[in-house]
């Protein structure tokens, strides 16, 4: 493929455990000999020497056995591996490097992906007309499917499976960092399989929670200079979160003080009413205009910022998302921002603390509830941290057997993918027929939408099984 690359083509083939991805991308005529090179190696298998097994094993090994990353990178790591199927530690991960060799390696292609079952997914952009379209997706389809067989049960899954805690968890460690000095703690608030308007949602109170963590928990409190709080998605289940780390305390004082974001300062959002917003009327435009980039191409203003008013107000005359009719006595859009991420009744919520040091005792009861209430929160927010407290589970690893456990007792999040668009989104204006997304938007953690183009002279061509 030497000559093809030089000529501006080039390819990538990536393997996990969730499947094969390959894409090509340059000049169209490149396109359907470089298809055909690549598809030819891969046909062949995976040819393995001893000695280059050996040397990524040394490397792998070294890989798992250091943490170069900042603490909290590890945090989010370990929340994953609780949550999501698939996901294992450090540890189980270095111990299972004991029984690979190089036969393992080079049938593990064919033994782990091409004897299951497996859906083919393609994407063609750029100025390839529809008959080489569909030349270059037969090409890789014919060359993944050669040598599949054996396994005919099981299912393609439309997402990850994601653990749905029957119970609050909160996972107490050490800081992976021989000698670091940080605390921190990760607060996860899960809310559910999302829609297209739980995207909305979260996309905007993603905008406003991030720079309500910022100012109080470190410009006010200065409890870390990492702060960053929004919304998250764990494959296709949204949620909030908010993650702190810094030296000034440990991890369960930053968790109170998290907590007071969320019982108290969010809430104040809600009750506003209008009159006022604990963010500065700038910044919503901002925000709002951020938010709105996040959906699809099509859909129209969500929510629009009122800086007379110093309130978030639903769009007038244009198709959208409302998120509710500000009527006498209704709650604001705020308000619904708010009732969204904080339910009545339990909540599911998944938190992960790192301690410098030596990892304490959970603090008692009593010693919790005068953290809260010295945090500033309220006695209805302390009684369902009572009850929350009474019903956490405590756990002091983040590994497969212990997302076993987890899922063993509250099961998993439905495995389907609301794609929909509810009445009133309308892509491109009235009369048209809903919109639908893709089900490969259900990645981790969302991500702002960028503009996708090709050169003029050639487009890429990508396939995936």
């Amino acid at each position: 493929t030497y000559d093809q690359t030089v000529a501006g083509a080039s390819y990538d083939v990536s393997l996990s455990t969730d499947g094969i991805v390959l894409s090509f991308e340059g000049f169209q005529p490149l396109l359907p000999r470089l298809i055909s090179r690549v598809m030819d190696e891969f046909r062949s298998g995976l040819e393995v020497t001893q000695v280059e097994l050996d040397r990524a094993t040394r490397e792998l090994s070294d890989s798992l056995q250091s943490y170069s990353e900042m603490p909290v990178t590890y945090a989010i790591s370990d929340r994953s591996v609780l949550l999501t199927t698939g996901g294992h530690s450090k540890a189980e991960a270095l111990a299972s490097l004991s029984g690979i060799n190089v036969s393992s390696v080079s049938s593990a292609m064919s033994d782990l992906l091409l004897r299951s079952p497996m859906q083919f997914d393609s994407l063609v952009m750029g100025n390839l007309n529809d008959a080489q379209a569909a030349h270059a997706t037969s090409a890789l389809k014919k060359g993944v499917a050669t040598g599949r067989a054996t396994r005919s049960a099981g299912q393609v899954l439309p997402a990850t499976p994601v653990v749905r805690p029957g119970r609050p968890v909160e996972l107490r460690k050490k800081n992976p960092r021989a000698g670091d000095p940080n605390g921190v703690v990760v607060v996860t608030l899960l809310h559910g399989v999302g829609s297209v308007r739980d995207k909305v949602v979260f996309g905007l109170l993603g905008q406003i929670l991030g720079q309500l963590a910022y100012n109080e928990l470190r410009t006010k409190q200065q409890l870390g200079y990492v702060v960053q709080a929004g919304e998250t998605t764990i494959s296709h289940v949204r949620g909030i979160s908010t993650m702190v780390q810094g030296t000034s305390a440990d991890a369960d004082v930053m968790e109170a003080a998290v907590e007071k974001l969320y019982f108290e300062d969010m809430p104040e959002l809600a009750a506003a009413g209008g009159r006022r917003l604990p963010v500065l009327p700038a910044q919503l435009p901002a925000a709002a205009a951020r938010a709105a980039a996040r959906l699809r191409r099509g859909v129209h203003t969500l929510l629009v910022a009122d800086t007379d008013q110093h309130q978030l107000r639903p769009a007038q005359g244009r198709d959208g998302v409302v998120l509710g009719q500000r009527a006498a006595g209704e709650a604001t859009p705020c308000g619904h921002l708010v009732e969204a991420a904080l339910p009545e009744g339990a909540r599911r919520k998944v938190v992960v603390k790192y301690f410098a040091g030596k990892v304490p005792e959970r603090p008692s009861k009593d010693k919790s509830s005068a953290a809260w209430r010295t945090s500033g929160i309220s006695e209805r927010g302390q009684r369902q941290l009572a009850r929350e407290f009474d019903e956490t589970v405590v756990v002091d690893r983040a590994d497969s057997s212990t997302r076993a456990k987890l899922a063993q007792a509250g099961g998993h999040y439905p495995m389907h993918v609301e794609c929909v668009l509810p009445d009133g989104m309308r892509r491109g204006g009235e009369g048209k027929a809903p919109h639908r997304e893709a089900e490969g938007e259900v990645e981790t953690q969302d991500k702002a939408e960028a503009d996708v183009g090709a050169d003029a002279g050639g487009g890429p061509a990508a396939g995936s099984g």
